[in-house]
């Protein structure tokens, strides 16, 4: 313990360069391993350099960088990502104005710490509200950054031009768990409708699987789901089947009863090639069907015909089984009345223990 204080020591900015890089070096070795962050951690300089390093300007690059690095490997951790914004206040801040300029260098690794640190409920709470404006540009914290204005910057495509801030997705994601976060998006059109295009964005698995984690999210606010669904403005249905859809070719009638954005798609078309992303995005569709009405709208927008087609195409396995449960809403009778909203049926104690018991034993072969 008493060499790994010292080692840190030499991480002092006033530390010769040669000295304080092979220091951070070492560092930066250590942070890989869980036992060896919990030491590392427990020295509160070790935060405080590690944090000058990564964002002095006077820094060589290459120090600033590995620092960087050093702060994603120790912030893996949800409960070490907690520890780490307690022990320094400004972390947080410092990370998202070095994001918001458009001249930063490692914007990038900046988003990638930013997403860890958000991991887990408490920890976004946290940074939403210490750090974030609400709805109305008001805050009890002097916060400065408001999420429209972060979308906005993540939304626009060179906005640095030597980082594409692929990690603000993640990061965004996280933040979607608060239900204000939720509400503040679904609320503003605008933002949904410049969400909604990154279910098929092809440059950066990172980005689009962040955003539609996002969107799915967002669809734990049932009240919003006809909205959603009906708004020609918004059209989530359409977002979310297109990357479901492959080339084939349909019948005139089955094509008719399709959204505009599926009908007569190129011989080329392909599909979501992440079976994650697939799943995620078939997820989304049946947490759509919790209400009757928005039941009938996917039934009339023959979603059912996509999925068929998804399922004859399929390999794995998992998706298989989220495609079949979906299809099974849309074909199922309905309910009796009383049963119509999905999500707020309430299963007798017996048969939910019983589904417990048998999700656990699925749960378990999968790890065998």
């Amino acid at each position: 313990m008493e060499s790994l204080n010292e080692l840190i020591d030499f991480l002092d900015q006033s530390t010769r360069l040669d000295i304080k890089t092979l220091a951070l070096h070492h560092v930066l070795s250590l942070t890989g391993n869980f036992e060896s962050r919990k030491l590392l951690l427990s020295n509160t300089k070790c935060l405080k350099y590690l944090i000058q390093l990564a964002f002095s300007k006077e820094e060589q690059k290459s120090v600033n960088k590995d620092a960087f690095f050093s702060l994603i490997n120790l912030s893996a951790d949800e409960i070490d990502a907690g520890q780490m914004m307690h022990q320094n206040s400004h972390l947080v801040q410092l990370l998202l104005d070095y994001i918001l300029d458009e001249e930063s260098q490692f914007s990038d690794t900046a988003c990638a710490v930013l997403s860890n640190l958000s991991r887990g409920r408490r920890n976004s709470q946290i940074i939403f509200d210490k750090y974030f404006t609400d709805s109305n540009n008001n805050s009890s914290n002097n916060a400065s950054v408001s999420l429209a204005k972060l979308l906005q910057v993540f939304c626009t495509e060179n906005f640095n031009k030597t980082n594409n801030l692929d990690y603000l997705a993640p990061f965004i994601c996280n933040l979607t768990q608060l239900e204000s976060v939720r509400n503040s998006i679904l609320n503003d059109l605008l933002i949904i409708q410049r969400l909604l295009p990154y279910t098929t964005y092809t440059r950066s698995i990172i980005r689009r699987g962040g955003i539609i984690g996002a969107i799915k999210n967002c669809c734990f606010n049932y009240d919003y789901h006809q909205k959603l669904l009906s708004s020609p403005d918004i059209d989530i249905l359409s977002r979310l089947l297109l990357p479901l859809a492959g080339p084939e070719e349909l019948d005139t009638e089955e094509m008719d009863k399709l959204p505009d954005d599926l009908q007569y798609l190129p011989p080329d078309k392909e599909r979501e090639a992440d079976p994650d992303i697939r799943t995620m995005l078939m997820e989304t569709i049946m947490m759509l069907c919790s209400k009757k009405e928005c039941r009938d709208f996917i039934k009339e927008k023959n979603a059912y015909v996509i999925l068929r087609e998804l399922h004859k195409w399929e390999t794995d396995d998992k998706v298989k089984e989220a495609c079949e449960k979906l299809v099974q809403i849309l074909i199922a009778d309905e309910p009796e009345k009383e049963y119509e909203n999905l999500h707020q049926v309430s299963v007798p104690e017996e048969l939910a223990q019983k589904f417990y018991d048998f999700e656990t034993k699925e749960l378990e072969k999968n790890f065998q």
